[in-house]
C-alpha cells in the first residue's frame, strides 16, 4: 500500500513527499477539465458529451451560473455583488450581475457571437460546476460536514485586452463534526476552529476581438484541509490516493448539499 505522510493534518498518498509536485498535478488537470469543456462546446449543440445548459440570447449564460447568483458571492471588475431578499428581487439581481459580467467579458452586439464560447466558459467557472472541477484535481478525502458555515466567493477581472481572471474560494469553517465519505456509521467531533478550503484562479485568453479561439492558464489551485479534534490536534485523514476525474454526471457531491443553506450561513450537514 501506499505510504502516508502527515501534512497540514491531512494523510496524502500520492506525491506527499512533495507539496510543489501536487500543486503541479492539480493546476495540470484543471487545466485539462476546462480544455475538455472548451472543446465539447465547439460541438454541435446535439453532439455535445456535457450536460451543461446554456440559456439566454445566444444560448450563452450557464444555467447553473444563473441558479447559484442568489446563493453566493461576487466581485466583478472589483465591483462586490451579494443577493439581499430585503432590497432586491431575485431575477432583477441575477439580471444585474449577468450584465455586470457580459460588461466584464466586453460582450457587445458587435462581438456577441465571437465570444459567445467565452461567455459560457466563464459562466460555467463562476459557478459550482467550476468548483466542481476543482474538486476534481483535489486529493483530500470527502467527508460530510455538520454544522458550521460555507462560504462560496467568484471573481472575474478583465487583466489586459483580451485576457480574463476567474476565481472560484470555497470556505468551510465553525462546523462541529463530520463523517467520512464511505463510512457513514460513525459521526466524529471536531473542534469548530477546524478549516476546510479549495478553490482556483484560471486566466481565460482570445487573440484579438474577432477571433473565438479560447486558451487557457491555470495559474494556481488550492486545497487545505486542517480538522483539529476535540483537544485542538490535527486529524489525520487519508486523502484520494488518486485523481477523482469524473464525467459530468457524476460531479462531486460536496458541492451542491453546502450550498444547500445559501452561500453563507449555518447548514445541517454538507458534504466537501
Amino acid at each position: 500500500g501506499s505510504s502516508f505522510l502527515s501534512m497540514d493534518g491531512l494523510c496524502l498518498g500520492r506525491h506527499a513527499n512533495d507539496e510543489a509536485a501536487q500543486k503541479r498535478e492539480r493546476i495540470h488537470v484543471v487545466a485539462s477539465l476546462v480544455e475538455a469543456e472548451l472543446d465539447d462546446l465547439a460541438r454541435p449543440i446535439g453532439s455535445r458529451c456535457r450536460s451543461d445548459v446554456y440559456v439566454g440570447e445566444g444560448e450563452r449564460l450557464n444555467q447553473q451560473f444563473l441558479l447559484d447568483a442568489p446563493r453566493s458571492t461576487y466581485c466583478v471588475a472589483g465591483e462586490h455583488y451579494r443577493f439581499n431578499s430585503d432590497t432586491e428581487e431575485n431575477d432583477i439581481f441575477v439580471e444585474r450581475l449577468s450584465a455586470a459580467v457580459l460588461e466584464c467579458l466586453g460582450v457587445n452586439v458587435e462581438i456577441a457571437d465571437s465570444r459567445a464560447d467565452l461567455t459560457r466558459i466563464a459562466t460555467l467557472l463562476l459557478s459550482q460546476s467550476g468548483l466542481a472541477l476543482v474538486d476534481m484535481a483535489c486529493t483530500g478525502p470527502h467527508i460530510a460536514l455538520c454544522g458550521g458555515d460555507r462560504y462560496i466567493t467568484y471573481r472575474l477581472d478583465a487583466i489586459e485586452d483580451g485576457v480574463w481572471e476567474v476565481a472560484v474560494d470555497f470556505r468551510a469553517e465553525n462546523f462541529n463534526s463530520y463523517i467520512l465519505a464511505g463510512d457513514d456509521t460513525e459521526t466524529r467531533l471536531c473542534s469548530e476552529t477546524s478549516v476546510i478550503w479549495k478553490g482556483s484562479t484560471i486566466r481565460l485568453i482570445t487573440q484579438d476581438a474577432k477571433d473565438a479561439r479560447i486558451s487557457v492558464a491555470v495559474n494556481d489551485v488550492r486545497e487545505h484541509i486542517n480538522v483539529l479534534d476535540m483537544n485542538g490536534r490535527r486529524v489525520c485523514l487519508e486523502g484520494r490516493s488518486k485523481l477523482t476525474v469524473l464525467s459530468p454526471d457524476q460531479w462531486p457531491w460536496w458541492v451542491a448539499p453546502s450550498l444547500l443553506g445559501g452561500a453563507s450561513g449555518s447548514t445541517a450537514l454538507g458534504v466537501v
